[in-house]
């Protein structure tokens, strides 16, 4: 993945959802290196351990982040509050799709690598709708954030995407 913190305020918020998505980044590479074996069994439930991380995630941020962020004012052009809720949407959307696409494969089906060849591209577009997620937050999102609230709310939400419910 591109470096998510580049040209970004390094402050406690971007460093925690930074962590956070290199590990969800990490989890789908393994999850694609699974399917090009042919572990189906394994990169189902590889996926459903980064669907459930991501969901629980994408939930903490919709409670916590995203509404302090839409509370502040003077958002720069591709940085609008709307945008992230949309990139959460796009991220469901493409999840489903992946896990119809890994769900329907049969493993002892003798064209099985056909198969995974073709629902490859669905993994990578996964892939680059993070990607872009991220870079998104961490270059406007997160930044702001640490540089505009006090040091007990940026704690307390340190820890509220930190905790095993927001990562």
């Amino acid at each position: 993945m591109t470096d998510s913190t580049e040209n970004t305020t390094e402050g406690p918020l971007t460093r925690a959802n930074a962590c956070i998505h290199e590990r969800h980044d990490e989890a789908l590479l393994c999850l694609i290196e699974r399917l090009t074996i042919l572990d189906v069994a394994g990169a189902r439930e590889a996926l459903e351990e980064l669907s459930t991380d991501m969901a629980r995630h994408l939930a903490v941020e919709d409670a916590t982040t995203h509404p302090r962020y839409a509370g502040l004012v003077d958002h720069p052009r591709g940085a609008a509050p709307e945008l992230f809720e949309a990139d959460h949407v796009s991220h469901g959307k493409v999840m489903r799709s992946c896990e119809e696409a890994l769900a329907a494969l049969d493993p002892g089906d003798s064209s099985l690598r056909r198969e995974v060849v073709l629902i490859l591209p669905l993994f990578y577009r996964l892939r680059n709708v993070l990607e872009h997620h991220t870079l998104r937050e961490q270059r406007f999102l997160y930044p702001r954030l640490d540089d505009e609230l006090e040091t007990s709310e940026l704690e307390r939400l340190v820890d509220a995407l930190s905790s095993p419910a927001g990562s």
